[in-house]
């Protein structure tokens, strides 16, 4: 077991967002139980790494998470433009409806 551990990590860790929108993680939960009145069942949330400001995205089901991506992108327009999107590399944002 010894022999197949690493003893350093691979790569450096990523400094720290230095303005607002510079970097956005995301994530999505669920199936959340009990299900909402409104048949919701994820939620996707979005974390500026500079500010800490989150917002939340209600889903009915996981494969709306690419229009509730392309929604947040054009919620943030106005205030800027996001440079860095990291995901934990899910399946979640990819889709059929994703190549369009």
């Amino acid at each position: 077991m010894l022999g197949k551990m690493t003893e350093f990590r691979s790569r450096r860790p990523d400094a720290n967002a230095k303005s607002s929108l510079e970097l956005v993680h995301c994530d999505i939960s669920g199936p959340i139980h009990p299900v909402s009145i409104n048949s919701f069942q994820y939620v996707l949330r979005f974390t500026d790494d500079f500010s800490g400001q989150v917002m939340t995205y209600f889903l009915k089901q996981k494969s709306n998470t690419v229009e509730a991506t392309k929604r947040f992108l054009s919620d943030c327009a106005p205030f800027g433009q996001i440079k860095r999107l990291r995901s934990d590399n899910g399946i979640d944002f990819t889709s059929k409806n994703s190549r369009h």
